[in-house]
C-alpha cells in the first residue's frame, strides 16, 4: 500500500530553471520586493506569507490585496508540485505564476514586463545579483529571469515532515504497521 506514496523532496526541480544558490537568493529578495509593484508597495510575500505557512491568511485580511481580489491567496511552500498554478490553473510552473501578479493591473501590476526590470536596472545590488544567478548572460536582468529567481526560490520552500522520513525508511517516530 505504501508504495503509492512517494516522500516530499527538500526541494522540487526541473530541467528548465535549475536551482542554484545565488537564484535562490536572488529569488528570496524579489519574493520581498516590492519596488515590482506599480505602487510600489506589494511584493510576492504581500499575499503569499511566509510566515503564514497557508498563504493570507489573518484575523483582518481574509483576502489577498488588491481591488479585484475575491480568492484568498493560496500557499506557495509544496507550490512547485502542484500541477497546475492559481485558483483556476491558468500557469503550469511557479515561474509562470511569479510573474503573472506583476503584469495585472487589477493586482497592482505594471501591466508592462518592462517597468519592474527598468527599476531593478538601476539598483547595482540587483545588478550584481542578476549576473552572478545567471551567469554568461550579456543582459541578465530580464522578466523571464525574475519568474526564474522567484521559481527557484519557490521550489526551496516545502515541509518534509516525519511522515516523508517513514516512507524513505527511517523511524523518526512513526512506528511501521
Amino acid at each position: 500500500m505504501l508504495r503509492r506514496f512517494q516522500p516530499l523532496r527538500s526541494q522540487i526541480e526541473t530541467p528548465d530553471n535549475p536551482i542554484t544558490g545565488p537564484k535562490v537568493e536572488l529569488g528570496r529578495m524579489l519574493f520581498f520586493e516590492i519596488r515590482l509593484s506599480k505602487n510600489q508597495d506589494l511584493s510576492c510575500n504581500s499575499c503569499h506569507k511566509l510566515d503564514g505557512l497557508w498563504g493570507r491568511q489573518s484575523a483582518h485580511l481574509d483576502r489577498a490585496s488588491g481591488p479585484a481580489w475575491r480568492r484568498n491567496a493560496p500557499t506557495v511552500y509544496n507550490a512547485a508540485g502542484f500541477f497546475a498554478q492559481f485558483w483556476d490553473g491558468r500557469m503550469e510552473t511557479v515561474e509562470q505564476q511569479a510573474l503573472g501578479p506583476i503584469l495585472e493591473p487589477d493586482r497592482d501590476g505594471a501591466s508592462e514586463r518592462g517597468a519592474g526590470v527598468r527599476v531593478l536596472k538601476s539598483i547595482p545590488e540587483y545588478r550584481a545579483a542578476f549576473k552572478s544567478a545567471f551567469p554568461g548572460e550579456n543582459d541578465p536582468v530580464t522578466f523571464d529571469n525574475v519568474g526564474r529567481a522567484i521559481g527557484a526560490f519557490e521550489r526551496r520552500l516545502t515541509t518534509p515532515a516525519r511522515w516523508d522520513d517513514y516512507l524513505r525508511g527511517k523511524a523518526g517516530g512513526i512506528e511501521r504497521a
